[in-house]
């Protein structure tokens, strides 16, 4: 085990369906903003809380993201994830992640998400991008080895 931190080697896959399902890496993703879910909070006090506020956990919300890539006129990916947000699907995505880079996967995040959109960030003096936004739709499983 390794407790030192490091760069890249996060990779985002998209799922193209069927059964069993199968995914694509999306190599043109340079960023991605959290991954994660959070649970709403409820207010449980009760006249016997002792005149503090008593608090339980709801039902957890995946976030939105943010997916940063590369803008590839020709990449099956970007007209992928664009085709997904124009029919509002619901894809399957996974985050995988080789923390020592020996290309073997030591953690997978799999999850849904609903494509709400994508923006084309056209520059002239930077690289083009194109950013993607997703909202995660229902849990969050993930794999260790």
């Amino acid at each position: 085990m390794t407790t030192e931190a490091f760069v890249g080697r996060v990779y985002l896959e998209r799922g193209g369906g069927g059964s069993p399902e199968t995914y694509t890496r999306v190599c043109e993703v340079f960023g991605i903003s959290g991954v994660g879910e959070v649970a709403e909070q409820i207010d449980s006090t009760t006249f016997c809380s002792g005149g503090v506020r008593e608090y339980i956990a709801g039902l957890a919300d995946g976030s939105e993201i943010t997916v940063e890539a590369n803008f590839i006129v020709d990449s099956e990916a970007r007209r992928n994830m664009i085709a997904d947000a124009k029919n509002k699907l619901v894809v399957s995505y996974r985050l995988v992640v080789d923390d020592d880079g020996d290309d073997v996967t030591d953690l997978t995040m799999w999850f849904r998400a609903t494509a709400l959109g994508g923006e084309f960030a056209p520059s002239g003096e930077d690289k083009n991008a194109i950013n993607y936004t997703l909202k995660i739709s229902g849990e969050i499983d993930i794999t260790e080895p």
